[in-house]
């Protein structure tokens, strides 16, 4: 991140709503090739694409890790659609865009375009369009969301199509509207995966996270139930988990990176699970860096399953 303030020009366009600038805009400002190796040098643009640059907001630097992520592969899609008359994004992109999760942000932009070309280069990769026509989001043409999780789950396999899936269902989408779009897919390559990912979504999982430890625990033979409600003593719920392994008195949680950022946050968390435990719980809780390689995790969870049984 700059440490001087942002040159004037640049700065005017942040200030317009601009995110980008290209190198058409710089060569109708009267700005040469010079200035824009500077510019770079000084950190007050990255290159997003060919012959197109993102402008770095200071502004960016007090968001958390996954939102600077979101925000920066935005701008990008900003900034190359800009230089593909015609396309619009797909897939991941257009998840990214639709705010909905996805097991990684894509290295490529992924669009689509009219007419129908499939080509791929190092900024991104351009498919086949299908479906019904791209809506607008943030100003920008993008998949619809069902058609673009049926997408992933095609080209990215089933644990990244699950993933955006669940995340399609938690924010209202339907099992119906998947499955409709899983039909305009037709038999194009990836379809099996992508049917078994809308089998499998639940919108009850509230994260990707979530949704990757329940796959594991399904993998394993482990049955779970999402977003459990226990009760007190006094037939008083008190507290919500993540997944109670079924038949048991186990209690899976995911904690994400930022799930406890305020130290009251983290005492009430510490007192809920006290609470658990004295009403005979165990909780186990896992970590993105527990979810690969699983071996360690699902041992732990037949550990705590042993306790339960034994006690």
């Amino acid at each position: 991140m700059p440490a001087a303030p942002l040159p004037p020009y640049l700065a005017r366009r942040l200030a317009d709503g601009l995110t980008y600038v290209t190198r058409r805009d710089l060569a109708s400002a009267g700005i040469d090739v010079s200035t824009l190796r500077a510019w770079r040098r000084a950190g007050f643009v990255t290159s997003y694409s060919y012959g197109a640059y993102g402008i770095v907001d200071p502004c960016a630097a007090d968001m958390d890790h996954f939102a600077a992520r979101r925000l920066h592969h935005v701008r990008r899609c900003e900034a190359l659609l800009q230089t593909l008359p015609g396309a619009h994004l797909i897939g991941g992109s257009a998840l990214v865009v639709h705010r909905l999760a996805v097991l990684r942000f894509p290295d490529r932009i992924e669009v689509a375009r009219h007419p129908r070309v499939q080509s791929r280069r190092d900024d991104f990769v351009c498919r086949r369009a299908w479906g019904e026509a791209p809506e607008q989001v943030d100003g920008l043409g993008v998949q619809a969301a069902a058609e673009a999780a049926i997408e992933v789950a095609a080209h990215e396999g089933l644990r990244a199509g699950v993933v955006s899936a669940d995340s399609y269902l938690f924010e209202g989408g339907t099992p119906g509207e998947l499955e409709s779009a899983l039909v305009a897919y037709g038999r194009k390559a990836g379809v099996g995966q992508a049917r078994a990912a809308v089998e499998l979504a639940d919108g009850a999982i509230e994260s990707a996270g979530e949704s990757l430890l329940r796959l594991i625990c399904r993998d394993a033979g482990i049955a779970v139930i999402p977003q459990v409600e226990i009760w007190d003593d006094e037939s008083l719920p008190f507290a919500r988990v993540d997944f109670l392994v079924e038949g048991t008195r186990v209690v899976l949680e995911f904690d994400g990176m930022v799930k406890y950022t305020h130290p009251e946050a983290l005492r009430a968390e510490k007192r809920r699970e006290m609470r658990l435990r004295r009403l005979g719980y165990v909780v186990v809780r896992f970590t993105w860096s527990d979810l690969s390689p699983p071996v360690r995790l699902v041992r732990t969870i037949r550990e705590a399953m042993a306790v339960t049984r034994a006690a």
